[in-house]
């Protein structure tokens, strides 16, 4: 890059740039989505692989399916915008899985042990 981006477009990408938690009762049409899409895949990633891949969910049988994997804050207004996206790695679901059990096994044997614990003071 050859000259710097004068400074209204660095106030629009970052400066002034908020998170939106409410949204318009518009539709956003595929081609919307489509043009969204084209420019975030040439953002600069690792080796310009753009490894992301982005998912729109917008029908209200998707989202429901989306909601239980949705932290609690985000519901309501992930649940009232018209389409969300959502970006993830494919590499990376083994990974979470492997932490999901991690976690599970390790909470379950904790409560084990302190149940042992807590039954040995009581006697």
């Amino acid at each position: 890059m050859s000259q710097a981006l004068p400074d209204s477009s660095l106030d629009t990408l970052f400066r002034e740039a908020r998170s939106f938690s409410y949204w318009q009762d518009k539709p956003v049409s595929e081609d919307q989505l489509k043009a969204l899409y084209e420019l975030f895949k040439m953002g600069p990633t690792a080796a310009n692989s753009c490894p992301a891949r982005v998912v729109f969910v917008s029908s209200e049988e998707a989202k429901q399916r989306l909601k239980p994997c949705l932290a609690e804050g985000n519901v309501d207004k992930s649940m009232s915008a018209p389409v969300v996206a959502s970006a993830f790695h494919p590499a990376l679901a083994p990974v979470g899985v492997l932490l999901a059990v991690l976690g599970y096994a390790l909470g379950t044997y904790c409560a084990y042990l302190t149940g042992l614990v807590l039954q040995a003071l009581a006697a």
